[in-house]
């Protein structure tokens, strides 16, 4: 089980050195640290795998002869760094009947799990030794593309093959209604084994062409012994309701739904209220769930004429209440289902930005938008705010470049000059709205790329965090034969906008994805269904308490629910931690991971310009563990300065990480990931002639460096810094670089104000990577002398994180940090 996270980010309050700064002409600022020894790793790979399979074995004594039915078989879990199909089919033999079962995505690690009849597993254990020995040895080539990916190998328990949200797996007494993924040869051992155990088994099955869908109702040690005695269970899920179940509920059935929730429902205050406001067309303040954490005083309109009430707008019908339930409960599905208390830590604000008919002159968004926010600022000046708006336009979208709207955006999260009143904005990306060729369901993610498929205005915003929509929704019911999911699980949403044809010089964007739903298909038409959709709030409680909603305009309100839960727990973050530590905690899941092919540059951008860096995870956003431990420093530098009459480049600042190369030195070969977020705003120059040159609209920008693992403190500085080097030169004899980040500077160095890089590999190659530079580039600071904006100091922050590769090992890595720390300062502060 993953370790708890009970524990508080670090705030790195000293060991930062500014210090003027020239920058290079040429040469790459990169500095990682050496490949894995292959030697070690093959010695822990076969260790590792000896003990799985002596584990498999004896699991495989305890079935009883009075419940088993089929062939005994084994299941090993590979632990992998990627989820490739190049990967996981690595580990097939057909020879041995060594079968896929199930690739899990939800670790810091994928795994595979692969299942290999009991009487062949020696066999398939000796094919994948030999590979493991060539691996070690200079004839080791064909092989090093599998065994340089694995990790570790160990016996596949119930919960290596339970692919939703590890944190939902039930306590081991608890009973509840699973899908149970079984082969289509193995559904009757599966049935005959439940029944003889006498587990409940549902109505209906869905039947797949390699897999059959069984509703059993258990606990986890009754489906463990099915599991053990029946061979047949490959993959294990929670079974998730539709939405179709309250839907079609008549309203007063609906009513106590809501009113049950009510009664779990805990509102909790913090010492600073915080508040997520929501521009919209309105909110239905009366309905049961939204009115207790929304005060009439907080409920406005732009202009008092409109009312701040729901309005009936085509194509928005319902919008604004939808994203308000979102934004307090999240998908409201888990919710209404769970027995447990809810608490909710933030209220809401509302401000009605769109009138009731027609439209506002599109040049007047971002005055608007200001307006709106300003309004409830003097309302509530005390608030911590996360501002969240769905509304978009596909105007001046222009291939990334800015329009006022974007710009407006970009200068309300700035401040203004302000330190203390930057703002969290949180943007959907847009959504796709001609109708999608049912035809391209295998292929869809060719519109979701197209010229007509950009990321909208104002979501182009260097400073705001944008959000598009990805799906795990892909189980299509019984009631709809013939249908087929357009995005397979984890992959983009089919409505979801990228930046893939964005030019170069723009942000990536989305910045991260939230779930947005799915779309289904017969070959003849497309149907948006309730069971591919998000369930929140209705806008007219009178006749329905929920509505479906899907989309970029869910997964942004879903976003801002994620902002406000880590404002509520660190009161004190700037907005720019905030908005780092959702995209620090972000991930990849499997299906976008395998859009890598072969890791090439522009498969990293493609990538990234498509999902952004992915699904963030709350609880990393929000705590550390004991093996998992984040680094915060809030700090400023002055990017550019006067010499001489010229303007030229500023500071950089050093900071000195706060472990022990000795310590971590002793880990060894223990698997670490680190990983470094650098996120700022800018302040924008939206003029015209600013649009051709990134550095003319952004104010500043700022990029990170590693020290090295061998280079002293003196050798990354002038390896840097051209004025560290002084008259003696320098040597990067022992600079130690190689390529072990996963995206690369070249790339998380593209235009933006947020850039993240995690790194991998052994301790003992960590050790000495306890520097880090963060340095300016060029902006329009810089270029315009006619006010002094070269004095002007920029804020960031900066987010370091080093955790096990293994999500459950006991390694401590949190203390020896957080002592380090407490002896450079009394008074240490946790955040």
């Amino acid at each position: 089980m993953p370790i708890a996270r009970n524990k508080s980010h670090l705030r790195l309050q000293t060991g930062i050195t500014r210090e003027f700064f020239q920058p290079l002409n040429a040469g790459s600022r990169d500095q990682a640290t050496p490949l894995r020894n292959a030697g070690a790793h093959a010695a822990k790979l076969k260790a590792s795998l000896v003990s799985a399979v002596t584990s498999a074995k004896s699991v495989l004594t305890q079935r009883e002869s009075a419940l088993e039915v089929g062939e005994p078989r084994v299941y090993l879990s590979f632990e992998l760094s990627d989820a490739s199909p190049e990967s996981t089919q690595s580990l097939v033999s057909r020879r041995r009947d060594a079968e896929l079962a199930v690739v899990n995505e939800m670790g810091v690690h994928p795994t595979a799990t692969v299942t290999i009849p009991e009487t062949k597993v020696d066999q398939y254990v000796q094919e994948l030794t030999a590979k493991i020995d060539a691996y070690s040895s200079t004839g080791g080539e064909r092989s090093k593309k599998l065994i340089s990916r694995l990790e570790h190998v160990s016996y596949a328990n119930l919960r290596a093959i339970y692919t939703d949200d590890p944190a939902t797996f039930p306590d081991e007494q608890t009973s509840i209604w699973w899908e149970v993924w079984t082969r289509p040869e193995d559904a009757a051992a599966l049935e005959t084994v439940a029944q003889r155990l006498t587990l409940e088994l549902g109505e209906g099955r869905l039947h797949f062409p390699e897999r059959v869908v069984v509703p059993i109702h258990a606990t986890p040690t009754q489906l463990e012994k099915l599991y053990v005695n029946s061979s047949a269970v490959v993959e294990l899920r929670q079974s998730q309701d539709n939405p179709d179940t309250f839907m079609n509920m008549g309203n007063a059935d609906q009513v106590e739904w809501t009113d049950e929730l009510l009664t779990r429902v805990k509102q909790v205050k913090t010492d600073t209220e915080v508040a997520v406001l929501i521009l919209d067309a309105g909110t239905t303040q009366g309905h049961s769930l939204i009115k207790p954490f929304l005060h009439p005083n907080d409920w406005q309109s732009y202009k008092s004429s409109w009312g701040p009430d729901e309005n009936s707008r085509t194509g928005m019908k319902g919008h604004g209440t939808a994203m308000a339930g979102l934004a307090l409960y999240g998908e409201l599905m888990p919710a209404l289902l769970s027995t447990q208390p809810l608490v909710v830590r933030h209220v809401l604000e509302t401000n009605k930005i769109l009138p009731p008919n027609g439209a506002h002159p599109r040049a007047l968004y971002g005055a608007i938008t200001r307006e709106a926010i300003e309004a409830l600022e003097i309302t509530n000046p005390t608030r911590k705010r996360v501002i969240c708006m769905a509304v978009t336009s596909d105007y001046q979208t222009r291939f990334g470049r800015p329009s006022s709207w974007s710009a407006a955006i970009d200068q309300l999260a700035y401040g203004e000059d302000d330190e203390d009143h930057r703002r969290l904005i949180v943007l959907a990306a847009g959504n796709i709205r001609h109708l999608i060729d049912p035809t391209l369901h295998t292929d869809y993610i060719e519109l979701n790329r197209g010229v007509d498929a950009q990321v909208e205005s104002p979501a182009q915003a260097w400073n705001a965090l944008t959000v598009g929509a990805y799906t795990e929704k892909d189980t299509v019911p019984a009631t709809l034969p013939g249908y087929k999911p357009y995005a397979p699980h984890g992959d983009l949403s089919p409505t979801s906008r990228t930046s893939y044809a964005w030019d170069k010089q723009w942000p990536v964007k989305p910045d991260v994805v939230f779930e947005g739903g799915n779309l289904v298909s017969d070959g003849l038409c497309t149907s948006r269904e309730s069971c591919m959709t998000l369930l929140t709030t209705g806008h007219d409680p009178t006749t329905s308490q929920f509505a479906d909603f899907s989309d970029t305009s869910a997964a942004s309100a879903l976003a801002a629910q994620m902002a406000a839960e880590v404002y509520a727990e660190h009161q004190n973050y700037r907005a720019e931690t905030v908005r780092g530590l959702i995209v620090h905690s972000a991930q990849w899941t499997s299906a976008m991971r395998g859009r890598l092919g072969r890791s090439t540059m522009p498969e990293k951008v493609d990538v990234l310009r498509h999902y952004g860096y992915g699904v963030p995870d709350l609880g990393r956003a929000r705590n550390s563990a004991s093996n998992d431990v984040t680094l915060i420093a809030e700090a400023k530098l002055q990017p550019f300065r006067l010499d001489g009459g010229a303007v030229k480049m500023g500071e950089m600042a050093l900071h000195t990480l706060p472990w022990s190369p000795a310590e971590l030195a002793e880990l060894e070969n223990t698997q670490l990931e680190m990983r470094v977020t650098l996120s700022y705003f800018v302040e924008p120059n939206p003029s015209e002639r600013g649009h051709e040159l990134r550095y003319r609209y952004a104010s500043h920008g700022l990029r990170f460096d590693l020290k090295g693992r061998v280079e002293t403190e003196e050798h990354f500085r002038q390896r840097i810094n051209k004025i560290a080097r002084g008259e003696g030169g320098y040597s990067a004899a022992d600079a130690g670089a190689s390529a072990n980040w996963a995206i690369g500077p070249k790339i998380r160095q593209m235009a933006g104000s947020i850039y993240s890089d995690w790194w991998q590999g052994p301790a003992v190659e960590l050790a000495g990577c306890d520097g880090l530079i963060v340095y300016p580039t060029s902006g329009w600071w810089k270029e315009n002398r006619k006010l002094p904006y070269y004095e002007k100091e920029a804020n960031y922050t900066l987010i370091i994180s080093i955790r096990t590769v293994d999500p459950e090992s006991t390694v401590d890595i949190y203390t020896p940090i957080f002592n380090a720390i407490q002896a450079e300062i009394s008074n240490v502060t946790e955040i």
